[in-house]
């Protein structure tokens, strides 16, 4: 059984599963389904039609709860940690964090453990290094991948456009046509690279169409036909390290 609460103090509210507390925030807004999403403080949000009641609402959050349980799990397990025996995402596989001293820096991999040698173990000159490296690495995934998917677009004669690497909030990319311009989030290089992949064709699919519609997405189906199971992994699994 659960039962619904209202927090007066700061507009949330509650469903009680049990010993289980729920919190969430409704947004009403002009659309005819209904959505859910969770942020980083593991804080539900539902957007609504302007005219459902709360009752279908809570209805509808029972109905993901199995969904909700493993965002929240999730949450808590996709985070990196830069410590020794930490964990640290990487193209999709979870590594375990190894520190040790050395003359000069250096990352590597083996197996599922990621090796950080290191001049000083000090946190936040590890994180430092990790996060130059991280650019530099990125630099390049995300370069060959515009230019891969340049070659499958040519009918289109797209020039190569400005790659902007970015920590993002809320999005995994964005593009800007008029100054010829891509943004990439740097947290793409925690997700699998076809997730990446489809994020960069689908920025550069917007300077050919710049909203989403059905030659949009026709486009993206020609190249990439798995792009729905790309981007469902991509938001369902991977959302919560925005």
């Amino acid at each position: 059984m659960f039962r619904p609460v209202h927090r007066m103090d700061d507009n949330m509210l509650q469903i009680q599963i049990g010993k289980e507390v729920i919190e969430y925030v409704i947004s009403r807004r002009a659309k005819k389904y209904m959505h859910i999403s969770i942020k980083e403080d593991g804080v539900i949000y539902v957007s609504a039609p302007k005219r459902v009641p709360n009752y279908q609402i809570e209805n509808f959050i029972l109905s993901q709860i199995d969904w909700i349980r493993t965002q929240k799990m999730n949450q808590n397990t996709k985070k990196n940690i830069l410590e020794n025996e930490g964990k640290f995402w990487y193209h999709g596989v979870c590594y375990t964090v190894y520190i040790e001293l050395a003359s000069c820096n250096q990352i590597c991999f083996d197996d599922k453990v990621m090796k950080i040698k290191i001049k000083d173990i000090e946190k936040i000159y590890v994180e430092k290094v990790v996060q130059k490296w991280l650019l530099r690495e990125a630099e390049k995934l995300y370069t060959n991948t515009t230019q891969k998917y340049l070659l499958t677009l040519k009918d289109y004669a797209l020039p190569m456009p400005k790659i902007q690497i970015r920590k993002m909030k809320t999005r995994w990319g964005s593009c800007i046509p008029v100054k010829k311009k891509i943004a990439l989030n740097i947290s793409l290089m925690y997700v699998p690279i076809p997730c990446m992949e489809y994020v960069v064709l689908h920025e550069l699919v917007h300077f050919i169409e710049a909203n989403h519609g059905k030659n949009f997405y026709n486009i993206i189906e020609k190249i990439m036909p798995d792009w729905k199971t790309r981007k469902k992994i991509l938001n369902k699994e991977y959302g919560n390290i925005l």
